[in-house]
């Protein structure tokens, strides 16, 4: 059995959603505290790598068209995951220019 930092025996009691602390022979615990499942925490300031330019939708075949906004590459995305840099008429990779 794991032990905390104070030698304590623990263990999560996922019934309660608690942690349960000095638990011993004969199961009285010793102290207990609701467990905290982590929380993803926005950055408020923080940049999306990825904007969405354009976006189609056909009869169950749709399509985004997506920009890098660190390199201006633009990517052609398939709504089932399928993702490739847009491409122009002549075979070039299709890129904006980004503002800083």
């Amino acid at each position: 059995m794991p032990v905390n930092k104070n030698g304590l025996p623990f263990y999560l009691d996922r019934k309660l959603d608690v942690i349960r602390f000095g638990v011993d022979p004969d199961n009285h615990v010793k102290e207990q505290q609701l467990f905290k499942y982590p929380v993803k925490t926005e950055k408020p300031n923080k940049k999306e790598r990825f904007i969405e330019k354009e976006s189609e939708s056909l009869i169950q075949l749709g399509y985004k068209i997506v920009v890098d906004t660190v390199t201006g590459v633009n990517y052609l995305e398939s709504p089932r995951g399928g993702i490739t840099p847009l491409l122009d008429e002549i075979g070039k990779v299709c890129i904006d220019k980004i503002s800083k």
